[in-house]
């Protein structure tokens, strides 16, 4: 929608509200807008004037200098459409409720009688790698406390396993692939127990619980909303000093783990929340806030949901006018080509016309100069003339049009 202003209407405008609200409004940038006010030679508000109007002073407008008269037009672009529904903001006040409600508040145990399938799995994996990394550790110790002189010829192909995990954040479960534990072997099972829980309070609210391996995720799903969940562990980089080859000695990174462990929930790997631990309140007091984070999660993968939708039936439409479009512009082309082909049909009549009057015209002439001097020939003459006629009656196409013309009478 454009709209056009003149000097005296921006004047009142950009002394009525704040540059920065005006040009949201206009779909152009406040530096954009106030340029659009120096062509115009209007001025605007100086810095803090609206700050000063909310604390209540009275505050003079700079007049309107006198000036050419000029009008501005702006470009307001049509407001996006809105893609929540009403139910949406009505679940997710039923639900944000649900999780305010002491009756559902959400503890952790710390000996679960029973465990998810899909946490069990995980947890399976994580106790073997965790012994495997204990080994490794103890080797590492042992070869520390041997004598130089017996270092030399010790195995340590464990032990300096032990090394890589250790500088990497002792991580269990150490991969470079996506993974939905991301902790180290002194939380892993604090971690296991929180996700526990958060399965299975997951599933007593509407939602499905599975492991998701290509992503390296547990996804949660249902209510119209699919989420990503994970749990990482945030690590701190220290350097501890290290003798080179050449006996020279430098400061060597390495990660040590934190145990503030932190509870992703992803919508896919567009837009996404996360809880951690704080010195004031641990995860596990904390899993009906995540709730309330997955709730509003599950509104904006409806809403994208919807979106998607929206655009797929904008593609069809335009896919479906351009095929019509198409499907028109075929046709007017073959309505061409007949035009074409009818015109060239009458332009061969009309020519085969002229040659049959010529060839008639010309037997004519023949037989008058003939008949002026007469000839002992006279039956050859007959024979070419009745020939002559003939090849002029072929030619002519009067005869096919008029009787054309008949049958349609008809």
């Amino acid at each position: 929608m454009d709209v056009r202003l003149n000097r005296q209407e921006l004047y009142e405008l950009v002394w009525s509200e704040p540059l920065t609200r005006l040009a949201k409004r206009f779909g152009i940038s406040d530096v954009g807008f106030a340029k659009a006010c120096r062509r115009a030679k209007v001025p605007v508000p100086a810095r803090g004037y609206w700050a000063k109007r909310a604390a209540g002073h009275s505050l003079d407008r700079t007049p309107l200098p006198e000036a050419d008269e000029h009008v501005t037009s702006f470009s307001a672009s049509a407001p996006k459409p809105s893609f929540r529904a009403p139910e949406d903001d009505v679940w997710l006040a039923e639900r944000n409720a649900l999780e305010a409600d002491a009756a559902y508040a959400i503890e952790v145990e710390d000996k679960p009688r029973r465990w998810h399938p899909v946490i069990a799995g995980y947890r399976d994996a994580m106790r073997a790698d965790a012994r495997e990394i204990e080994a490794a550790r103890k080797v590492a110790e042992r070869y520390d406390q041997l004598p130089e002189r017996r270092r030399v010829s010790a195995s340590y192909s464990d032990g300096f396993k032990w090394r890589m995990i250790q500088d990497r954040g002792q991580f269990v479960l150490d991969t470079h692939r996506a993974s939905a534990f991301r902790v180290s072997i002194g939380s892993y099972e604090r971690a296991l127990l929180i996700m526990n829980c958060f399965a299975f309070s997951a599933e007593k609210r509407g939602f499905s619980v599975r492991d998701n391996p290509s992503a390296g995720r547990i996804t949660v799903e249902g209510h119209g909303g699919e989420i990503e969940v994970r749990m990482t562990e945030r690590l701190e980089q220290k350097h501890r000093e290290r003798k080179r080859y050449d006996g020279a000695i430098e400061q060597e990174p390495y990660k040590v783990p934190t145990g503030r462990l932190r509870l992703f929930l992803e919508r896919g790997s567009f837009t996404g929340s996360s809880l951690e631990d704080t010195s004031q309140s641990s995860l596990e007091l904390r899993l009906n806030d995540a709730f309330r984070l997955l709730n509003a999660l599950v509104i904006k993968c409806r809403v994208a949901k919807r979106e998607h939708e929206a655009r797929e039936k904008r593609w069809k439409e335009d896919e479906q006018r351009r095929a019509l479009a198409e499907q028109k512009r075929q046709e007017e082309a073959r309505r061409l080509r007949e035009e074409q082909d009818r015109r060239k049909a009458l332009e061969a009549e009309a020519q085969n016309w002229a040659r049959a009057s010529a060839i008639r015209a010309y037997v004519a002439h023949v037989l008058t100069v003939v008949g002026a001097t007469p000839d002992d020939s006279l039956e050859s003459l007959a024979s070419w003339k009745n020939w002559a006629l003939s090849v002029a009656a072929e030619l002519d196409p009067t005869s096919e049009r008029t009787s054309a013309r008949s049958t349609s009478d008809q």
